[in-house]
């Protein structure tokens, strides 16, 4: 990650992985969090639209995000 990204929110920057197998899914969704990124859609798909379905893990997928998400604002105070 760039010195200058950890100036701005997480939520500015986003990561799409592709090409990612199922059990290489935690690890991807972690190193995206640890670099800063507010939004990540991985999948195992690949080839010329790897987005054009969703991914085989993708209940899994939502369910591993959403428990990071919970964590991540529990400490979380309205301003």
């Amino acid at each position: 990650m760039p010195r200058w990204a950890g100036r701005y929110q997480a939520g500015k920057f986003a990561h799409v992985i592709y090409a990612t197998p199922g059990s290489k899914l935690p690890a991807a969704i972690g190193l995206s969090q640890r670099r800063h990124a507010g939004y990540v859609y991985v999948t195992g798909n690949a080839g010329l639209n790897p987005y054009r379905a969703l991914p085989s893990y993708w209940q899994r997928e939502n369910s591993i995000i959403a428990a990071q998400c919970s964590v991540s604002r529990a400490g979380y105070r309205p301003g």
